[in-house]
């Protein structure tokens, strides 16, 4: 009867919502910093699963945070994977106001050695065995910049480094002149910190000459590094603002195609793309 059809439907609607909200979602692409990996157009299916499910961060359809429960994961992020999460923020924002999403590699998990050296990218002194596109060496990309993460070091684009990703329990010595290295992150993890009139540093009001971290974290690049804004600008992902995993393509057009025309819209579809695992 009618009443049956209403719960059926009811029934459908809540299973896809959480499905949506703890297993599978779909994300489109629309920057070229995956490329060719991954390139604007694809429209790419990301397993929420793997990595522990998780409640949203914010409600749905909003940008008001509450609070996150998080089960344990079956696996752990590795290197090599591609990965989709909340951005934290730049690299002087405790928190990012809008809910945002990033995809990038993950290229080093917790207490692993990054460096970037003349475009190669080394972890723990080998040479990284995932890289899809090599930078191009310009003058620009290889002077100090300023924008890039941490703040007072310069790194540039194609030597960066090197920087040990944090790990869990580890135990960072601070004094005034590296808090400025430390002091956003230490923030991110809930503290306030600030700089005594004896240049002394305090962590919620207490002296302290040193900081534990509380999480693991994360380095992410994006495969087309020359168009890439990732953690060599805004720094390490926490393990608590991770998503999910990019598992599969399962749509691909041309996204700057003209919607007036239905059959140019057609025309651009990617078959070739379609299904394609992500890798």
């Amino acid at each position: 009867g009618i009443l049956s059809n209403i719960k059926l439907v009811l029934y459908t609607v809540i299973v896809a919502i959480l499905l949506h909200l703890f297993v599978i979602e779909v994300y489109d692409v629309p920057t070229r910093s995956m490329a060719s990996t991954i390139i604007q157009g694809d429209y790419v299916v990301v397993n929420k699963f793997i990595y522990g499910i998780s409640t949203p961060r914010y409600l749905p359809f909003t940008n008001i945070e509450i609070p996150r429960i998080k089960l344990p994961a079956f696996i752990d992020p590795r290197r090599g994977d591609i990965i989709v999460f909340n951005f934290p923020g730049k690299k002087d924002e405790v928190k990012n106001l809008h809910s945002v999403n990033f995809i990038k590699r993950c290229v080093a998990i917790a207490g692993d050695t990054i460096q970037i050296v003349s475009s190669n990218l080394y972890v723990n002194r080998r040479l990284f065995p995932f890289i899809k596109t090599v930078t191009i060496d310009t003058a620009q990309s290889n002077s100090p910049d300023e924008d890039m993460f941490p703040g007072g070091v310069f790194y540039s684009k194609n030597n960066y480094g090197p920087i040990v990703v944090p790990k869990r329990g580890d135990k960072k010595f601070i004094d005034s002149k590296s808090i400025n290295q430390w002091k956003v992150f230490i923030e991110r993890e809930g503290h306030q910190v600030s700089v005594g009139t004896d240049n002394s540093i305090l962590i919620d009001g207490k002296k302290v000459d040193g900081y534990t971290v509380k999480k693991n974290y994360y380095f992410m690049l994006g495969d087309n590094r020359d168009d890439s804004f990732d953690s060599r600008y805004w720094g390490f992902l926490s393990e608590d603002d991770i998503i999910g995993k990019a598992v599969l393509i399962y749509w691909s057009w041309n996204q700057n195609q003209s919607s007036n025309s239905l059959l140019k819209k057609l025309s651009s579809i990617r078959w070739s793309r379609i299904g394609t695992l992500v890798r």
